[in-house]
Parts: C-alpha cells; sequence; structure tokens
C-alpha cells in the first residue's frame, strides 16, 4: 500500500507552518517504534496517583516486550498495523488481526488526521 500524503497545520505559533502526515500499512520493522509510541501515549495520559498509578510505574513497564511477537505476526500476514508518520516519525498507530475485515479504512484515516491536527 502507498502512503497518502496529506498537509495538515502544526501545533506552533505560525499559522503558516505545515508538517506532512503519511497514513500506511507497517512493516515489521515497524514494531519496535509501534511500541515507543503506546509508552509515550501511557506517559501522557495514563498516570493517575489517585489510582495509584504514577509515570514511575509506566517507565517500569517492559512496553518492548512484545516486539518480537508483532514483528512475527506482521511478517506471517497474521496481523496488520496502520502507522501514521509525521515528518517521517511513527506517531500513532492501528493494528487489526488478520482476516478481520477492516470495513471503513476512510473512517481510521480521518480519526487519525484529526488526532494529529
Amino acid at each position: 500500500m502507498r502512503f497518502e500524503q496529506k498537509n495538515l497545520p502544526e501545533e506552533s505559533d505560525s499559522k503558516n507552518e505545515q508538517k506532512e502526515i503519511e497514513i500506511g500499512l507497517a512493516t515489521s520493522e515497524d514494531s519496535r517504534d509501534i511500541y515507543q509510541v503506546k509508552k509515550d501515549s501511557w506517559l501522557a495520559t495514563h498516570s493517575a496517583s489517585e489510582y495509584g498509578l504514577t509515570k514511575e510505574d509506566i517507565k517500569q513497564k517492559d512496553f518492548f516486550d512484545k516486539v518480537e511477537k508483532l514483528q512475527g505476526r506482521l511478517e506471517r500476514g497474521e496481523a496488520k498495523s496502520f502507522v501514521v508518520r509525521a515528518k517521517g516519525k511513527i506517531v500513532d498507530h492501528r493494528t487489526f488481526p488478520s482476516g478481520k475485515q477492516i470495513v471503513n479504512y476512510q473512517m481510521i484515516r480521518l480519526s487519525l488526521e484529526k488526532k494529529n491536527n
């Protein structure tokens, strides 16, 4: 699948700056970056000291213990993963079991674009 390119406004002081967003299928080489995105997301959104979950707890979790498993699933075609790249760096992803019909790829693409606006 070819990456789709969109120019979306970047969050900055300059209204004229643009960033390039690409959405496409992940390869097995993207697996580690996918888990880095998961870790970064948890650090940004899931710490809640009132529930006893701190950033230190999240930092200690091994987010990379399943990288090899995802690499294998992608290589064998047992899963499909879409990644969103901004300036070449993976910033978001969605992974689906292979064989599961992805009925509305357009909806996924729009959802990811909105999130990265």
